[in-house]
C-alpha cells in the first residue's frame, strides 16, 4: 500500500482576498439580520449569504490547513482531503485511470474571478491530472519534482497492480 501526503502552499493574496471576502459577508449577514424583522426577503437572502459565508470559511480553512493524502490498495486510488473538520474523500477504480500526468497550472489571483467554484470547493486546482471519466486533478499545491516522484510511485503501483 502506497500513502503520500501533501500540503497546500499558501499565498499571501489568497488569504488576504479569503479575510475580506469573509469580513463583507460578515458586515451584510450583520445588517440584513436587523432588515430580516421587517421583511421576509431580506431574511432569506440573509440564509443564502450564511450558506456562501460557511462555503468561504471551509475555502479559506484549505488554503490555511489544506492536507491531501493519496494512498492506493490493491484496486483503488484513494484521495482524502482535509482541511481542519471538513474531510472529502475520492475513490478510483485503478483499471479505468488512463493518462496520468503532470499538468502545470500556477497559482494566478485571477482565479478568484474566473472560478465559480474556487471559493466553494476544495476541488480546487491540483498539478497532477488523470483521466478518469473526466479529467481529475491531485497533489494541490506540490512542486513540479515532487508532482513527478509521486506520478513514477503511482505508476509503479498502478504497473504492479495490473500484473
Amino acid at each position: 500500500m502506497l500513502l503520500i501526503k501533501t500540503k497546500m502552499n499558501k499565498h499571501k493574496s489568497a488569504i488576504v482576498t479569503f479575510v475580506l471576502i469573509l469580513c463583507f459577508l460578515i458586515s451584510l449577514i450583520t445588517g440584513l439580520s436587523i432588515a430580516a424583522f421587517h421583511d421576509y426577503r431580506a431574511g432569506i437572502l440573509l440564509v443564502f449569504l450564511s450558506l456562501y459565508c460557511i462555503f468561504v470559511f471551509r475555502a479559506l480553512l484549505w488554503y490555511l490547513m489544506g492536507e491531501e493524502t493519496i494512498s492506493i490498495d490493491e484496486n483503488h486510488l484513494i484521495i482524502v482531503k482535509k482541511a481542519g473538520f471538513f474531510t472529502q474523500s475520492r475513490s478510483f477504480d485503478l483499471q479505468k485511470i488512463k493518462d496520468l500526468r503532470y499538468e502545470n497550472h500556477p497559482y494566478s489571483f485571477m482565479d478568484f474571478f474566473v472560478s465559480r467554484t474556487v471559493l466553494t470547493s476544495l476541488a480546487a486546482y491540483g498539478v497532477i491530472a488523470f483521466e478518469y471519466d473526466k479529467i481529475q486533478r491531485i497533489g494541490i499545491g506540490i512542486e513540479k519534482e515532487e508532482a513527478e516522484r509521486i506520478i513514477v510511485l503511482i505508476k509503479m503501483s498502478l504497473k504492479a497492480n495490473k500484473d
